[in-house]
């Protein structure tokens, strides 16, 4: 199970991008 590693990575990632965004709000992605 080689894509299990991958995967968590992934989805550590997108929940840190999401915790970053939910601190400081970019407001170039919605006008």
């Amino acid at each position: 199970m080689a894509a299990v590693p991958e995967l968590l990575q992934q989805q550590e990632e997108d929940r840190s991008k999401a915790v970053a965004a939910r601190r400081h709000p970019q407001r170039g992605k919605h006008p």
